[in-house]
């Protein structure tokens, strides 16, 4: 009999904290991290995570780091994509990192303080160094039992959250450009899709907000979301339409970096970016404010 112990990644709780956002528990995950972000700076090394088990079993956990980027595909679609070890080039924090303690049990509503030390090399420059805090958090509980063909499995299903780790030295600075914009319908939304250029050594944190007019300008739906651009990429946004989607001419979107949902000094300044782009285009838009 093979025992084994699968892990299922918790896709949404990365992808919002990529955004910025603080992932709260939710039904398919017992073990909470917080904050999703952590921002460590050059004069104190050390920041922390606090972990909560909101569900009625002990958890094994187990912490480490990894290096995490973003990907589009074809249809502009975005998804975070982990590894051992970061491309050449990259401004990666992974083999600077230390959890402690990097493995516990954590018993039902009990809260844990992990601390995060940043061990990095001298001589760094100015700018932003990541990481991905990935948690692993298996139950201490019965397995489940599947059989195939002759192999009797017993299976323990963990799950996954990944954060994120920006180590800041120096001046760290930020700005973005939109190089492309196009719209398009479909059914009940309109997807706007953005092709993004940051400046500066460090990721640009904000929001998307963005209109849907009608062909006399009036206002048919408003969208805002969070935001990280750590790389240049082209972002899909779907924009709810319901009902009003054939009747949308036009996006105006802006980018900005102001983000009330996150602690002062988290998001760098930048200049704001808007733009406006026609469905019937489906070409580039020039931005204003770059």
């Amino acid at each position: 009999m093979l025992t084994r112990i699968l892990a299922r990644t918790a896709t949404r709780a990365a992808l919002l904290a990529a955004a910025g956002l603080t992932v709260a528990a939710q039904s398919a995950h017992a073990v909470n991290v917080s904050p999703a972000m952590v921002y460590i700076d050059s004069r104190t090394r050390e920041g922390t995570v606090t972990l909560f088990n909101g569900g009625q079993t002990p958890e094994e956990i187990d912490l480490g780091f990894q290096y995490g980027y973003h990907v589009a595909g074809d249809s502009g679609a975005v998804r975070l994509v982990l590894s051992e070890t970061a491309p050449a080039g990259a401004p990666s924090a992974v083999t600077w990192l230390r959890a402690y303690p990097r493995r516990l049990v954590l018993a039902p509503g009990e809260t844990q303080v992990v601390r995060i030390i940043v061990r990095p090399p001298a001589g760094l420059a100015d700018g932003e160094y990541w990481a991905r805090l990935v948690v692993n958090a298996v139950p201490q509980a019965a397995a489940v039992e599947q059989t195939r063909g002759q192999a009797t499995m017993r299976l323990r299903i963990g799950t996954r959250v990944v954060g994120a780790v920006q180590y800041r030295v120096g001046h760290p600075t930020t700005s973005l450009a939109v190089e492309q914009a196009s719209a398009s319908r479909t059914g009940d939304r309109v997807d706007l899709s953005l092709s993004l250029a940051r400046g500066g050594n460090a990721a640009w944190i904000g929001r998307l907000r963005a209109k849907l007019l009608a062909a006399d300008g009036t206002v048919l739906g408003e969208h805002s979301e969070p935001l990280t651009v750590y790389n240049g990429i082209r972002w899909r946004f779907s924009l709810p339409a319901v009902g009003k989607a054939g009747q949308v001419v036009a996006v105006e979107y802006t980018l900005d970096t102001r983000r009330d949902d996150l602690p002062a000094g988290t998001a760098l300044p930048a200049a704001a970016v808007s733009g406006r782009v026609n469905l019937s285009e489906g070409a580039a838009n020039a931005a204003r404010g770059r």
